[in-house]
């Protein structure tokens, strides 16, 4: 948290300038910051896909009787055993985007990655544009 108080410290964003956070799960000392900076927070919800295990479409009856399911949304690909997987959907996060817009502020939570090298590229690329 002082480090992001720091960093808006150093930023002087002006009052009323707008941070996209996603997911919108972080701990109540960081919206107080943004609060405290004078600045709105917008909030960008997560994409979450529950996968589970498929029969196996050999038909074995064996210890690993099940393969991994995979699905594709906007890009995420999500695989695994019964595993709920968390992405970002950068298509909401450009949407999010206004021109008081001074940062995206993508949240770990949970010290769950959400966001692999290409989302954080393709969310640089959004910046950029903007």
């Amino acid at each position: 948290r002082s480090l992001f108080d720091l960093y808006l410290s150093a930023q002087s964003y002006p009052s009323g300038s707008e941070i996209v956070i996603v997911p919108p799960v972080t701990i109540p000392g960081m919206i107080d910051i943004v609060k405290y900076h004078g600045l709105e927070l917008v909030p960008v919800d997560i994409l979450s896909i529950e996968n589970d295990a498929q029969p196996n479409p050999t038909g074995e009856d064996s210890e690993n009787n099940t393969t991994k399911a995979r699905k594709t949304i906007r890009g995420h690909s999500f695989e695994g055993d019964n595993a709920v997987r968390w992405g970002i959907d950068v298509g909401n996060v450009k949407a999010a985007v206004t021109q008081r817009t001074v940062a995206i502020f993508v949240v770990h939570p949970f010290g769950t990655v959400i966001a692999n090298h290409a989302t954080m590229k393709a969310l640089r690329t959004v910046a950029n544009d903007h």
